[in-house]
């Protein structure tokens, strides 16, 4: 599924690009699927491509337990060679659970 991926970024060239995945990507074949791919995007497609983030749905509000693997993009072009991922809005030092809880009802609630 990847190489379609990368198929399409060499042959549309798009300004920038969002992808998402399963946590567990950042793991398998201990690490090397994730280095192939950042290696392909990086040097085949010349893309900047900073590090994967991490990021759970729980932080921005969102009433699901759900981490996912995030790898922007951006074409030369742009002139981007900086990106950070947003912040998370509610953290659980604050209390996420209880804020997320009070926030969203279930769907027998609703």
């Amino acid at each position: 599924m990847f190489y379609c991926i990368r198929n399409i970024v060499r042959e549309k060239k798009p300004k920038a690009f969002f992808l998402e995945n399963v946590k567990g990507l950042l793991s398998i074949e201990g690490g090397d699927t994730i280095k192939t791919m950042l290696h392909l995007l990086r040097d085949q497609c010349e893309y900047y491509v900073p590090e994967p983030e991490v990021i759970n749905a729980l932080d921005f509000g969102l009433p699901q337990d759900r981490e996912r693997v995030f790898i922007v993009g951006f074409s030369k072009e742009t002139g981007i060679e900086d990106f950070e991922y947003p912040a998370p809005m509610i953290s659980a030092e604050k209390g996420r659970s209880s804020i997320s809880a009070q926030c969203w009802k279930t769907g027998r609630d609703a």
